[in-house]
């Protein structure tokens, strides 16, 4: 079915070590699976849930869902979507941020902790200009005082024949 959701882990040879699956109302698309610092894993699923658009998926190793939890609001697309742990009570994501009310987008940087909350958080806007996250790792963490973000502005839509303005941002682990 194209709502399945399916979880493998293969060997460097390409051989099926284990897998699960799991049956949704919803198609999901799955984001990025990363190891926590306990050893289980974190994947950011799209459309787990109708009430939420983007929701963190904590996984066993052997892919039992152990919980559930829902993104920060007004993260909404998986877009350029990354997490990186930034030590063992709180991660980074960023992703594309939106704010349905006032009509506002641009690129979101969130420190959240274990818990899944919000504790901190910085949005990349630009006035009159559509600024997404880089497509597949939109922020690297090398440290608390070196991370980069990256993206691109675009002041059309995003399949436009003017050419985009990339950006880099250097930030620390305060935002």
């Amino acid at each position: 079915s194209l709502t399945d959701m399916v979880f493998i882990k293969v060997s460097q040879e390409g051989d099926t070590l284990s897998s699960k699956s799991y049956h949704y109302q919803y198609n999901q698309d799955a984001g990025p699976i990363i190891v926590k610092p306990d050893g289980d894993y974190l994947s950011v699923i799209e459309r787990m849930t109708a009430s939420s658009p983007l929701s963190l998926v904590e996984l066993d190793s052997d892919f039992s869902i152990l919980s559930i939890n829902r993104t920060p609001d007004y993260y909404y697309n998986m877009s350029g979507y990354t997490p990186s742990w930034i030590d063992e009570s709180a991660f980074l994501q960023s992703a594309v941020w939106y704010n349905p009310l006032e009509e506002i987008s641009g690129l979101g940087v969130a420190q959240i902790n274990s818990e899944y909350q919000l504790m901190n958080e910085i949005v990349i806007t630009k006035p009159d200009t559509t600024v997404w996250p880089a497509w597949l790792y939109s922020h690297c963490y090398l440290n608390d005082t070196t991370i980069y973000v990256c993206g691109f502005q675009n002041y059309m839509s995003f399949y436009t024949l003017t050419p985009s303005n990339i950006f880099l941002y250097l930030i620390d682990s305060e935002l």
